[in-house]
């Protein structure tokens, strides 16, 4: 398993993922996490950065990066802590099939419109692209 994803840390990086997502995945289930995570996981390994990922319209208005370390509770931090350290250190299947862009289920933004997704987890719809 390579896991050199680039020359941050890999502690780093996943502290990272974890503070940015804690506001995005407020409720939701522990497969739309880890989804949610292995599509942020699949563009790191293609050499994304977060600050970019989070920056990009699969997050509507880029709300999960103003809203970085909004977790409610300790508990649900470190929750999400093991989700992000199991993605990266290949604990858990990637359920969206490599995807790299995803989207809400209740919208379809239109780079959306002519792709296949390879599933929907939680509440969102994965495409590998």
């Amino acid at each position: 398993m390579n896991m050199d994803l680039n020359s941050q840390s890999k502690v780093q990086q996943i502290l990272q993922v974890t503070r940015f997502l804690c506001s995005e995945l407020r409720d939701e289930t522990e497969i739309g996490r880890i989804a949610l995570i292995s599509a942020i996981h699949n563009r790191m390994l293609k050499g994304e950065n977060v600050s970019s990922i989070c920056m990009d319209s699969d997050f509507g208005v880029g709300n999960a990066c103003y809203d970085a370390d909004k977790c409610d509770s300790r508990v649900e931090f470190f929750t999400l802590l093991s989700n992000v350290a199991g993605v990266f250190a290949g604990l858990y299947p990637d359920p969206t099939k490599g995807a790299t862009r995803f989207h809400q289920h209740n919208i379809l933004p239109d780079w959306a419109r002519n792709h296949q997704s390879t599933a929907l987890l939680g509440k969102r719809f994965y495409y590998r692209l």
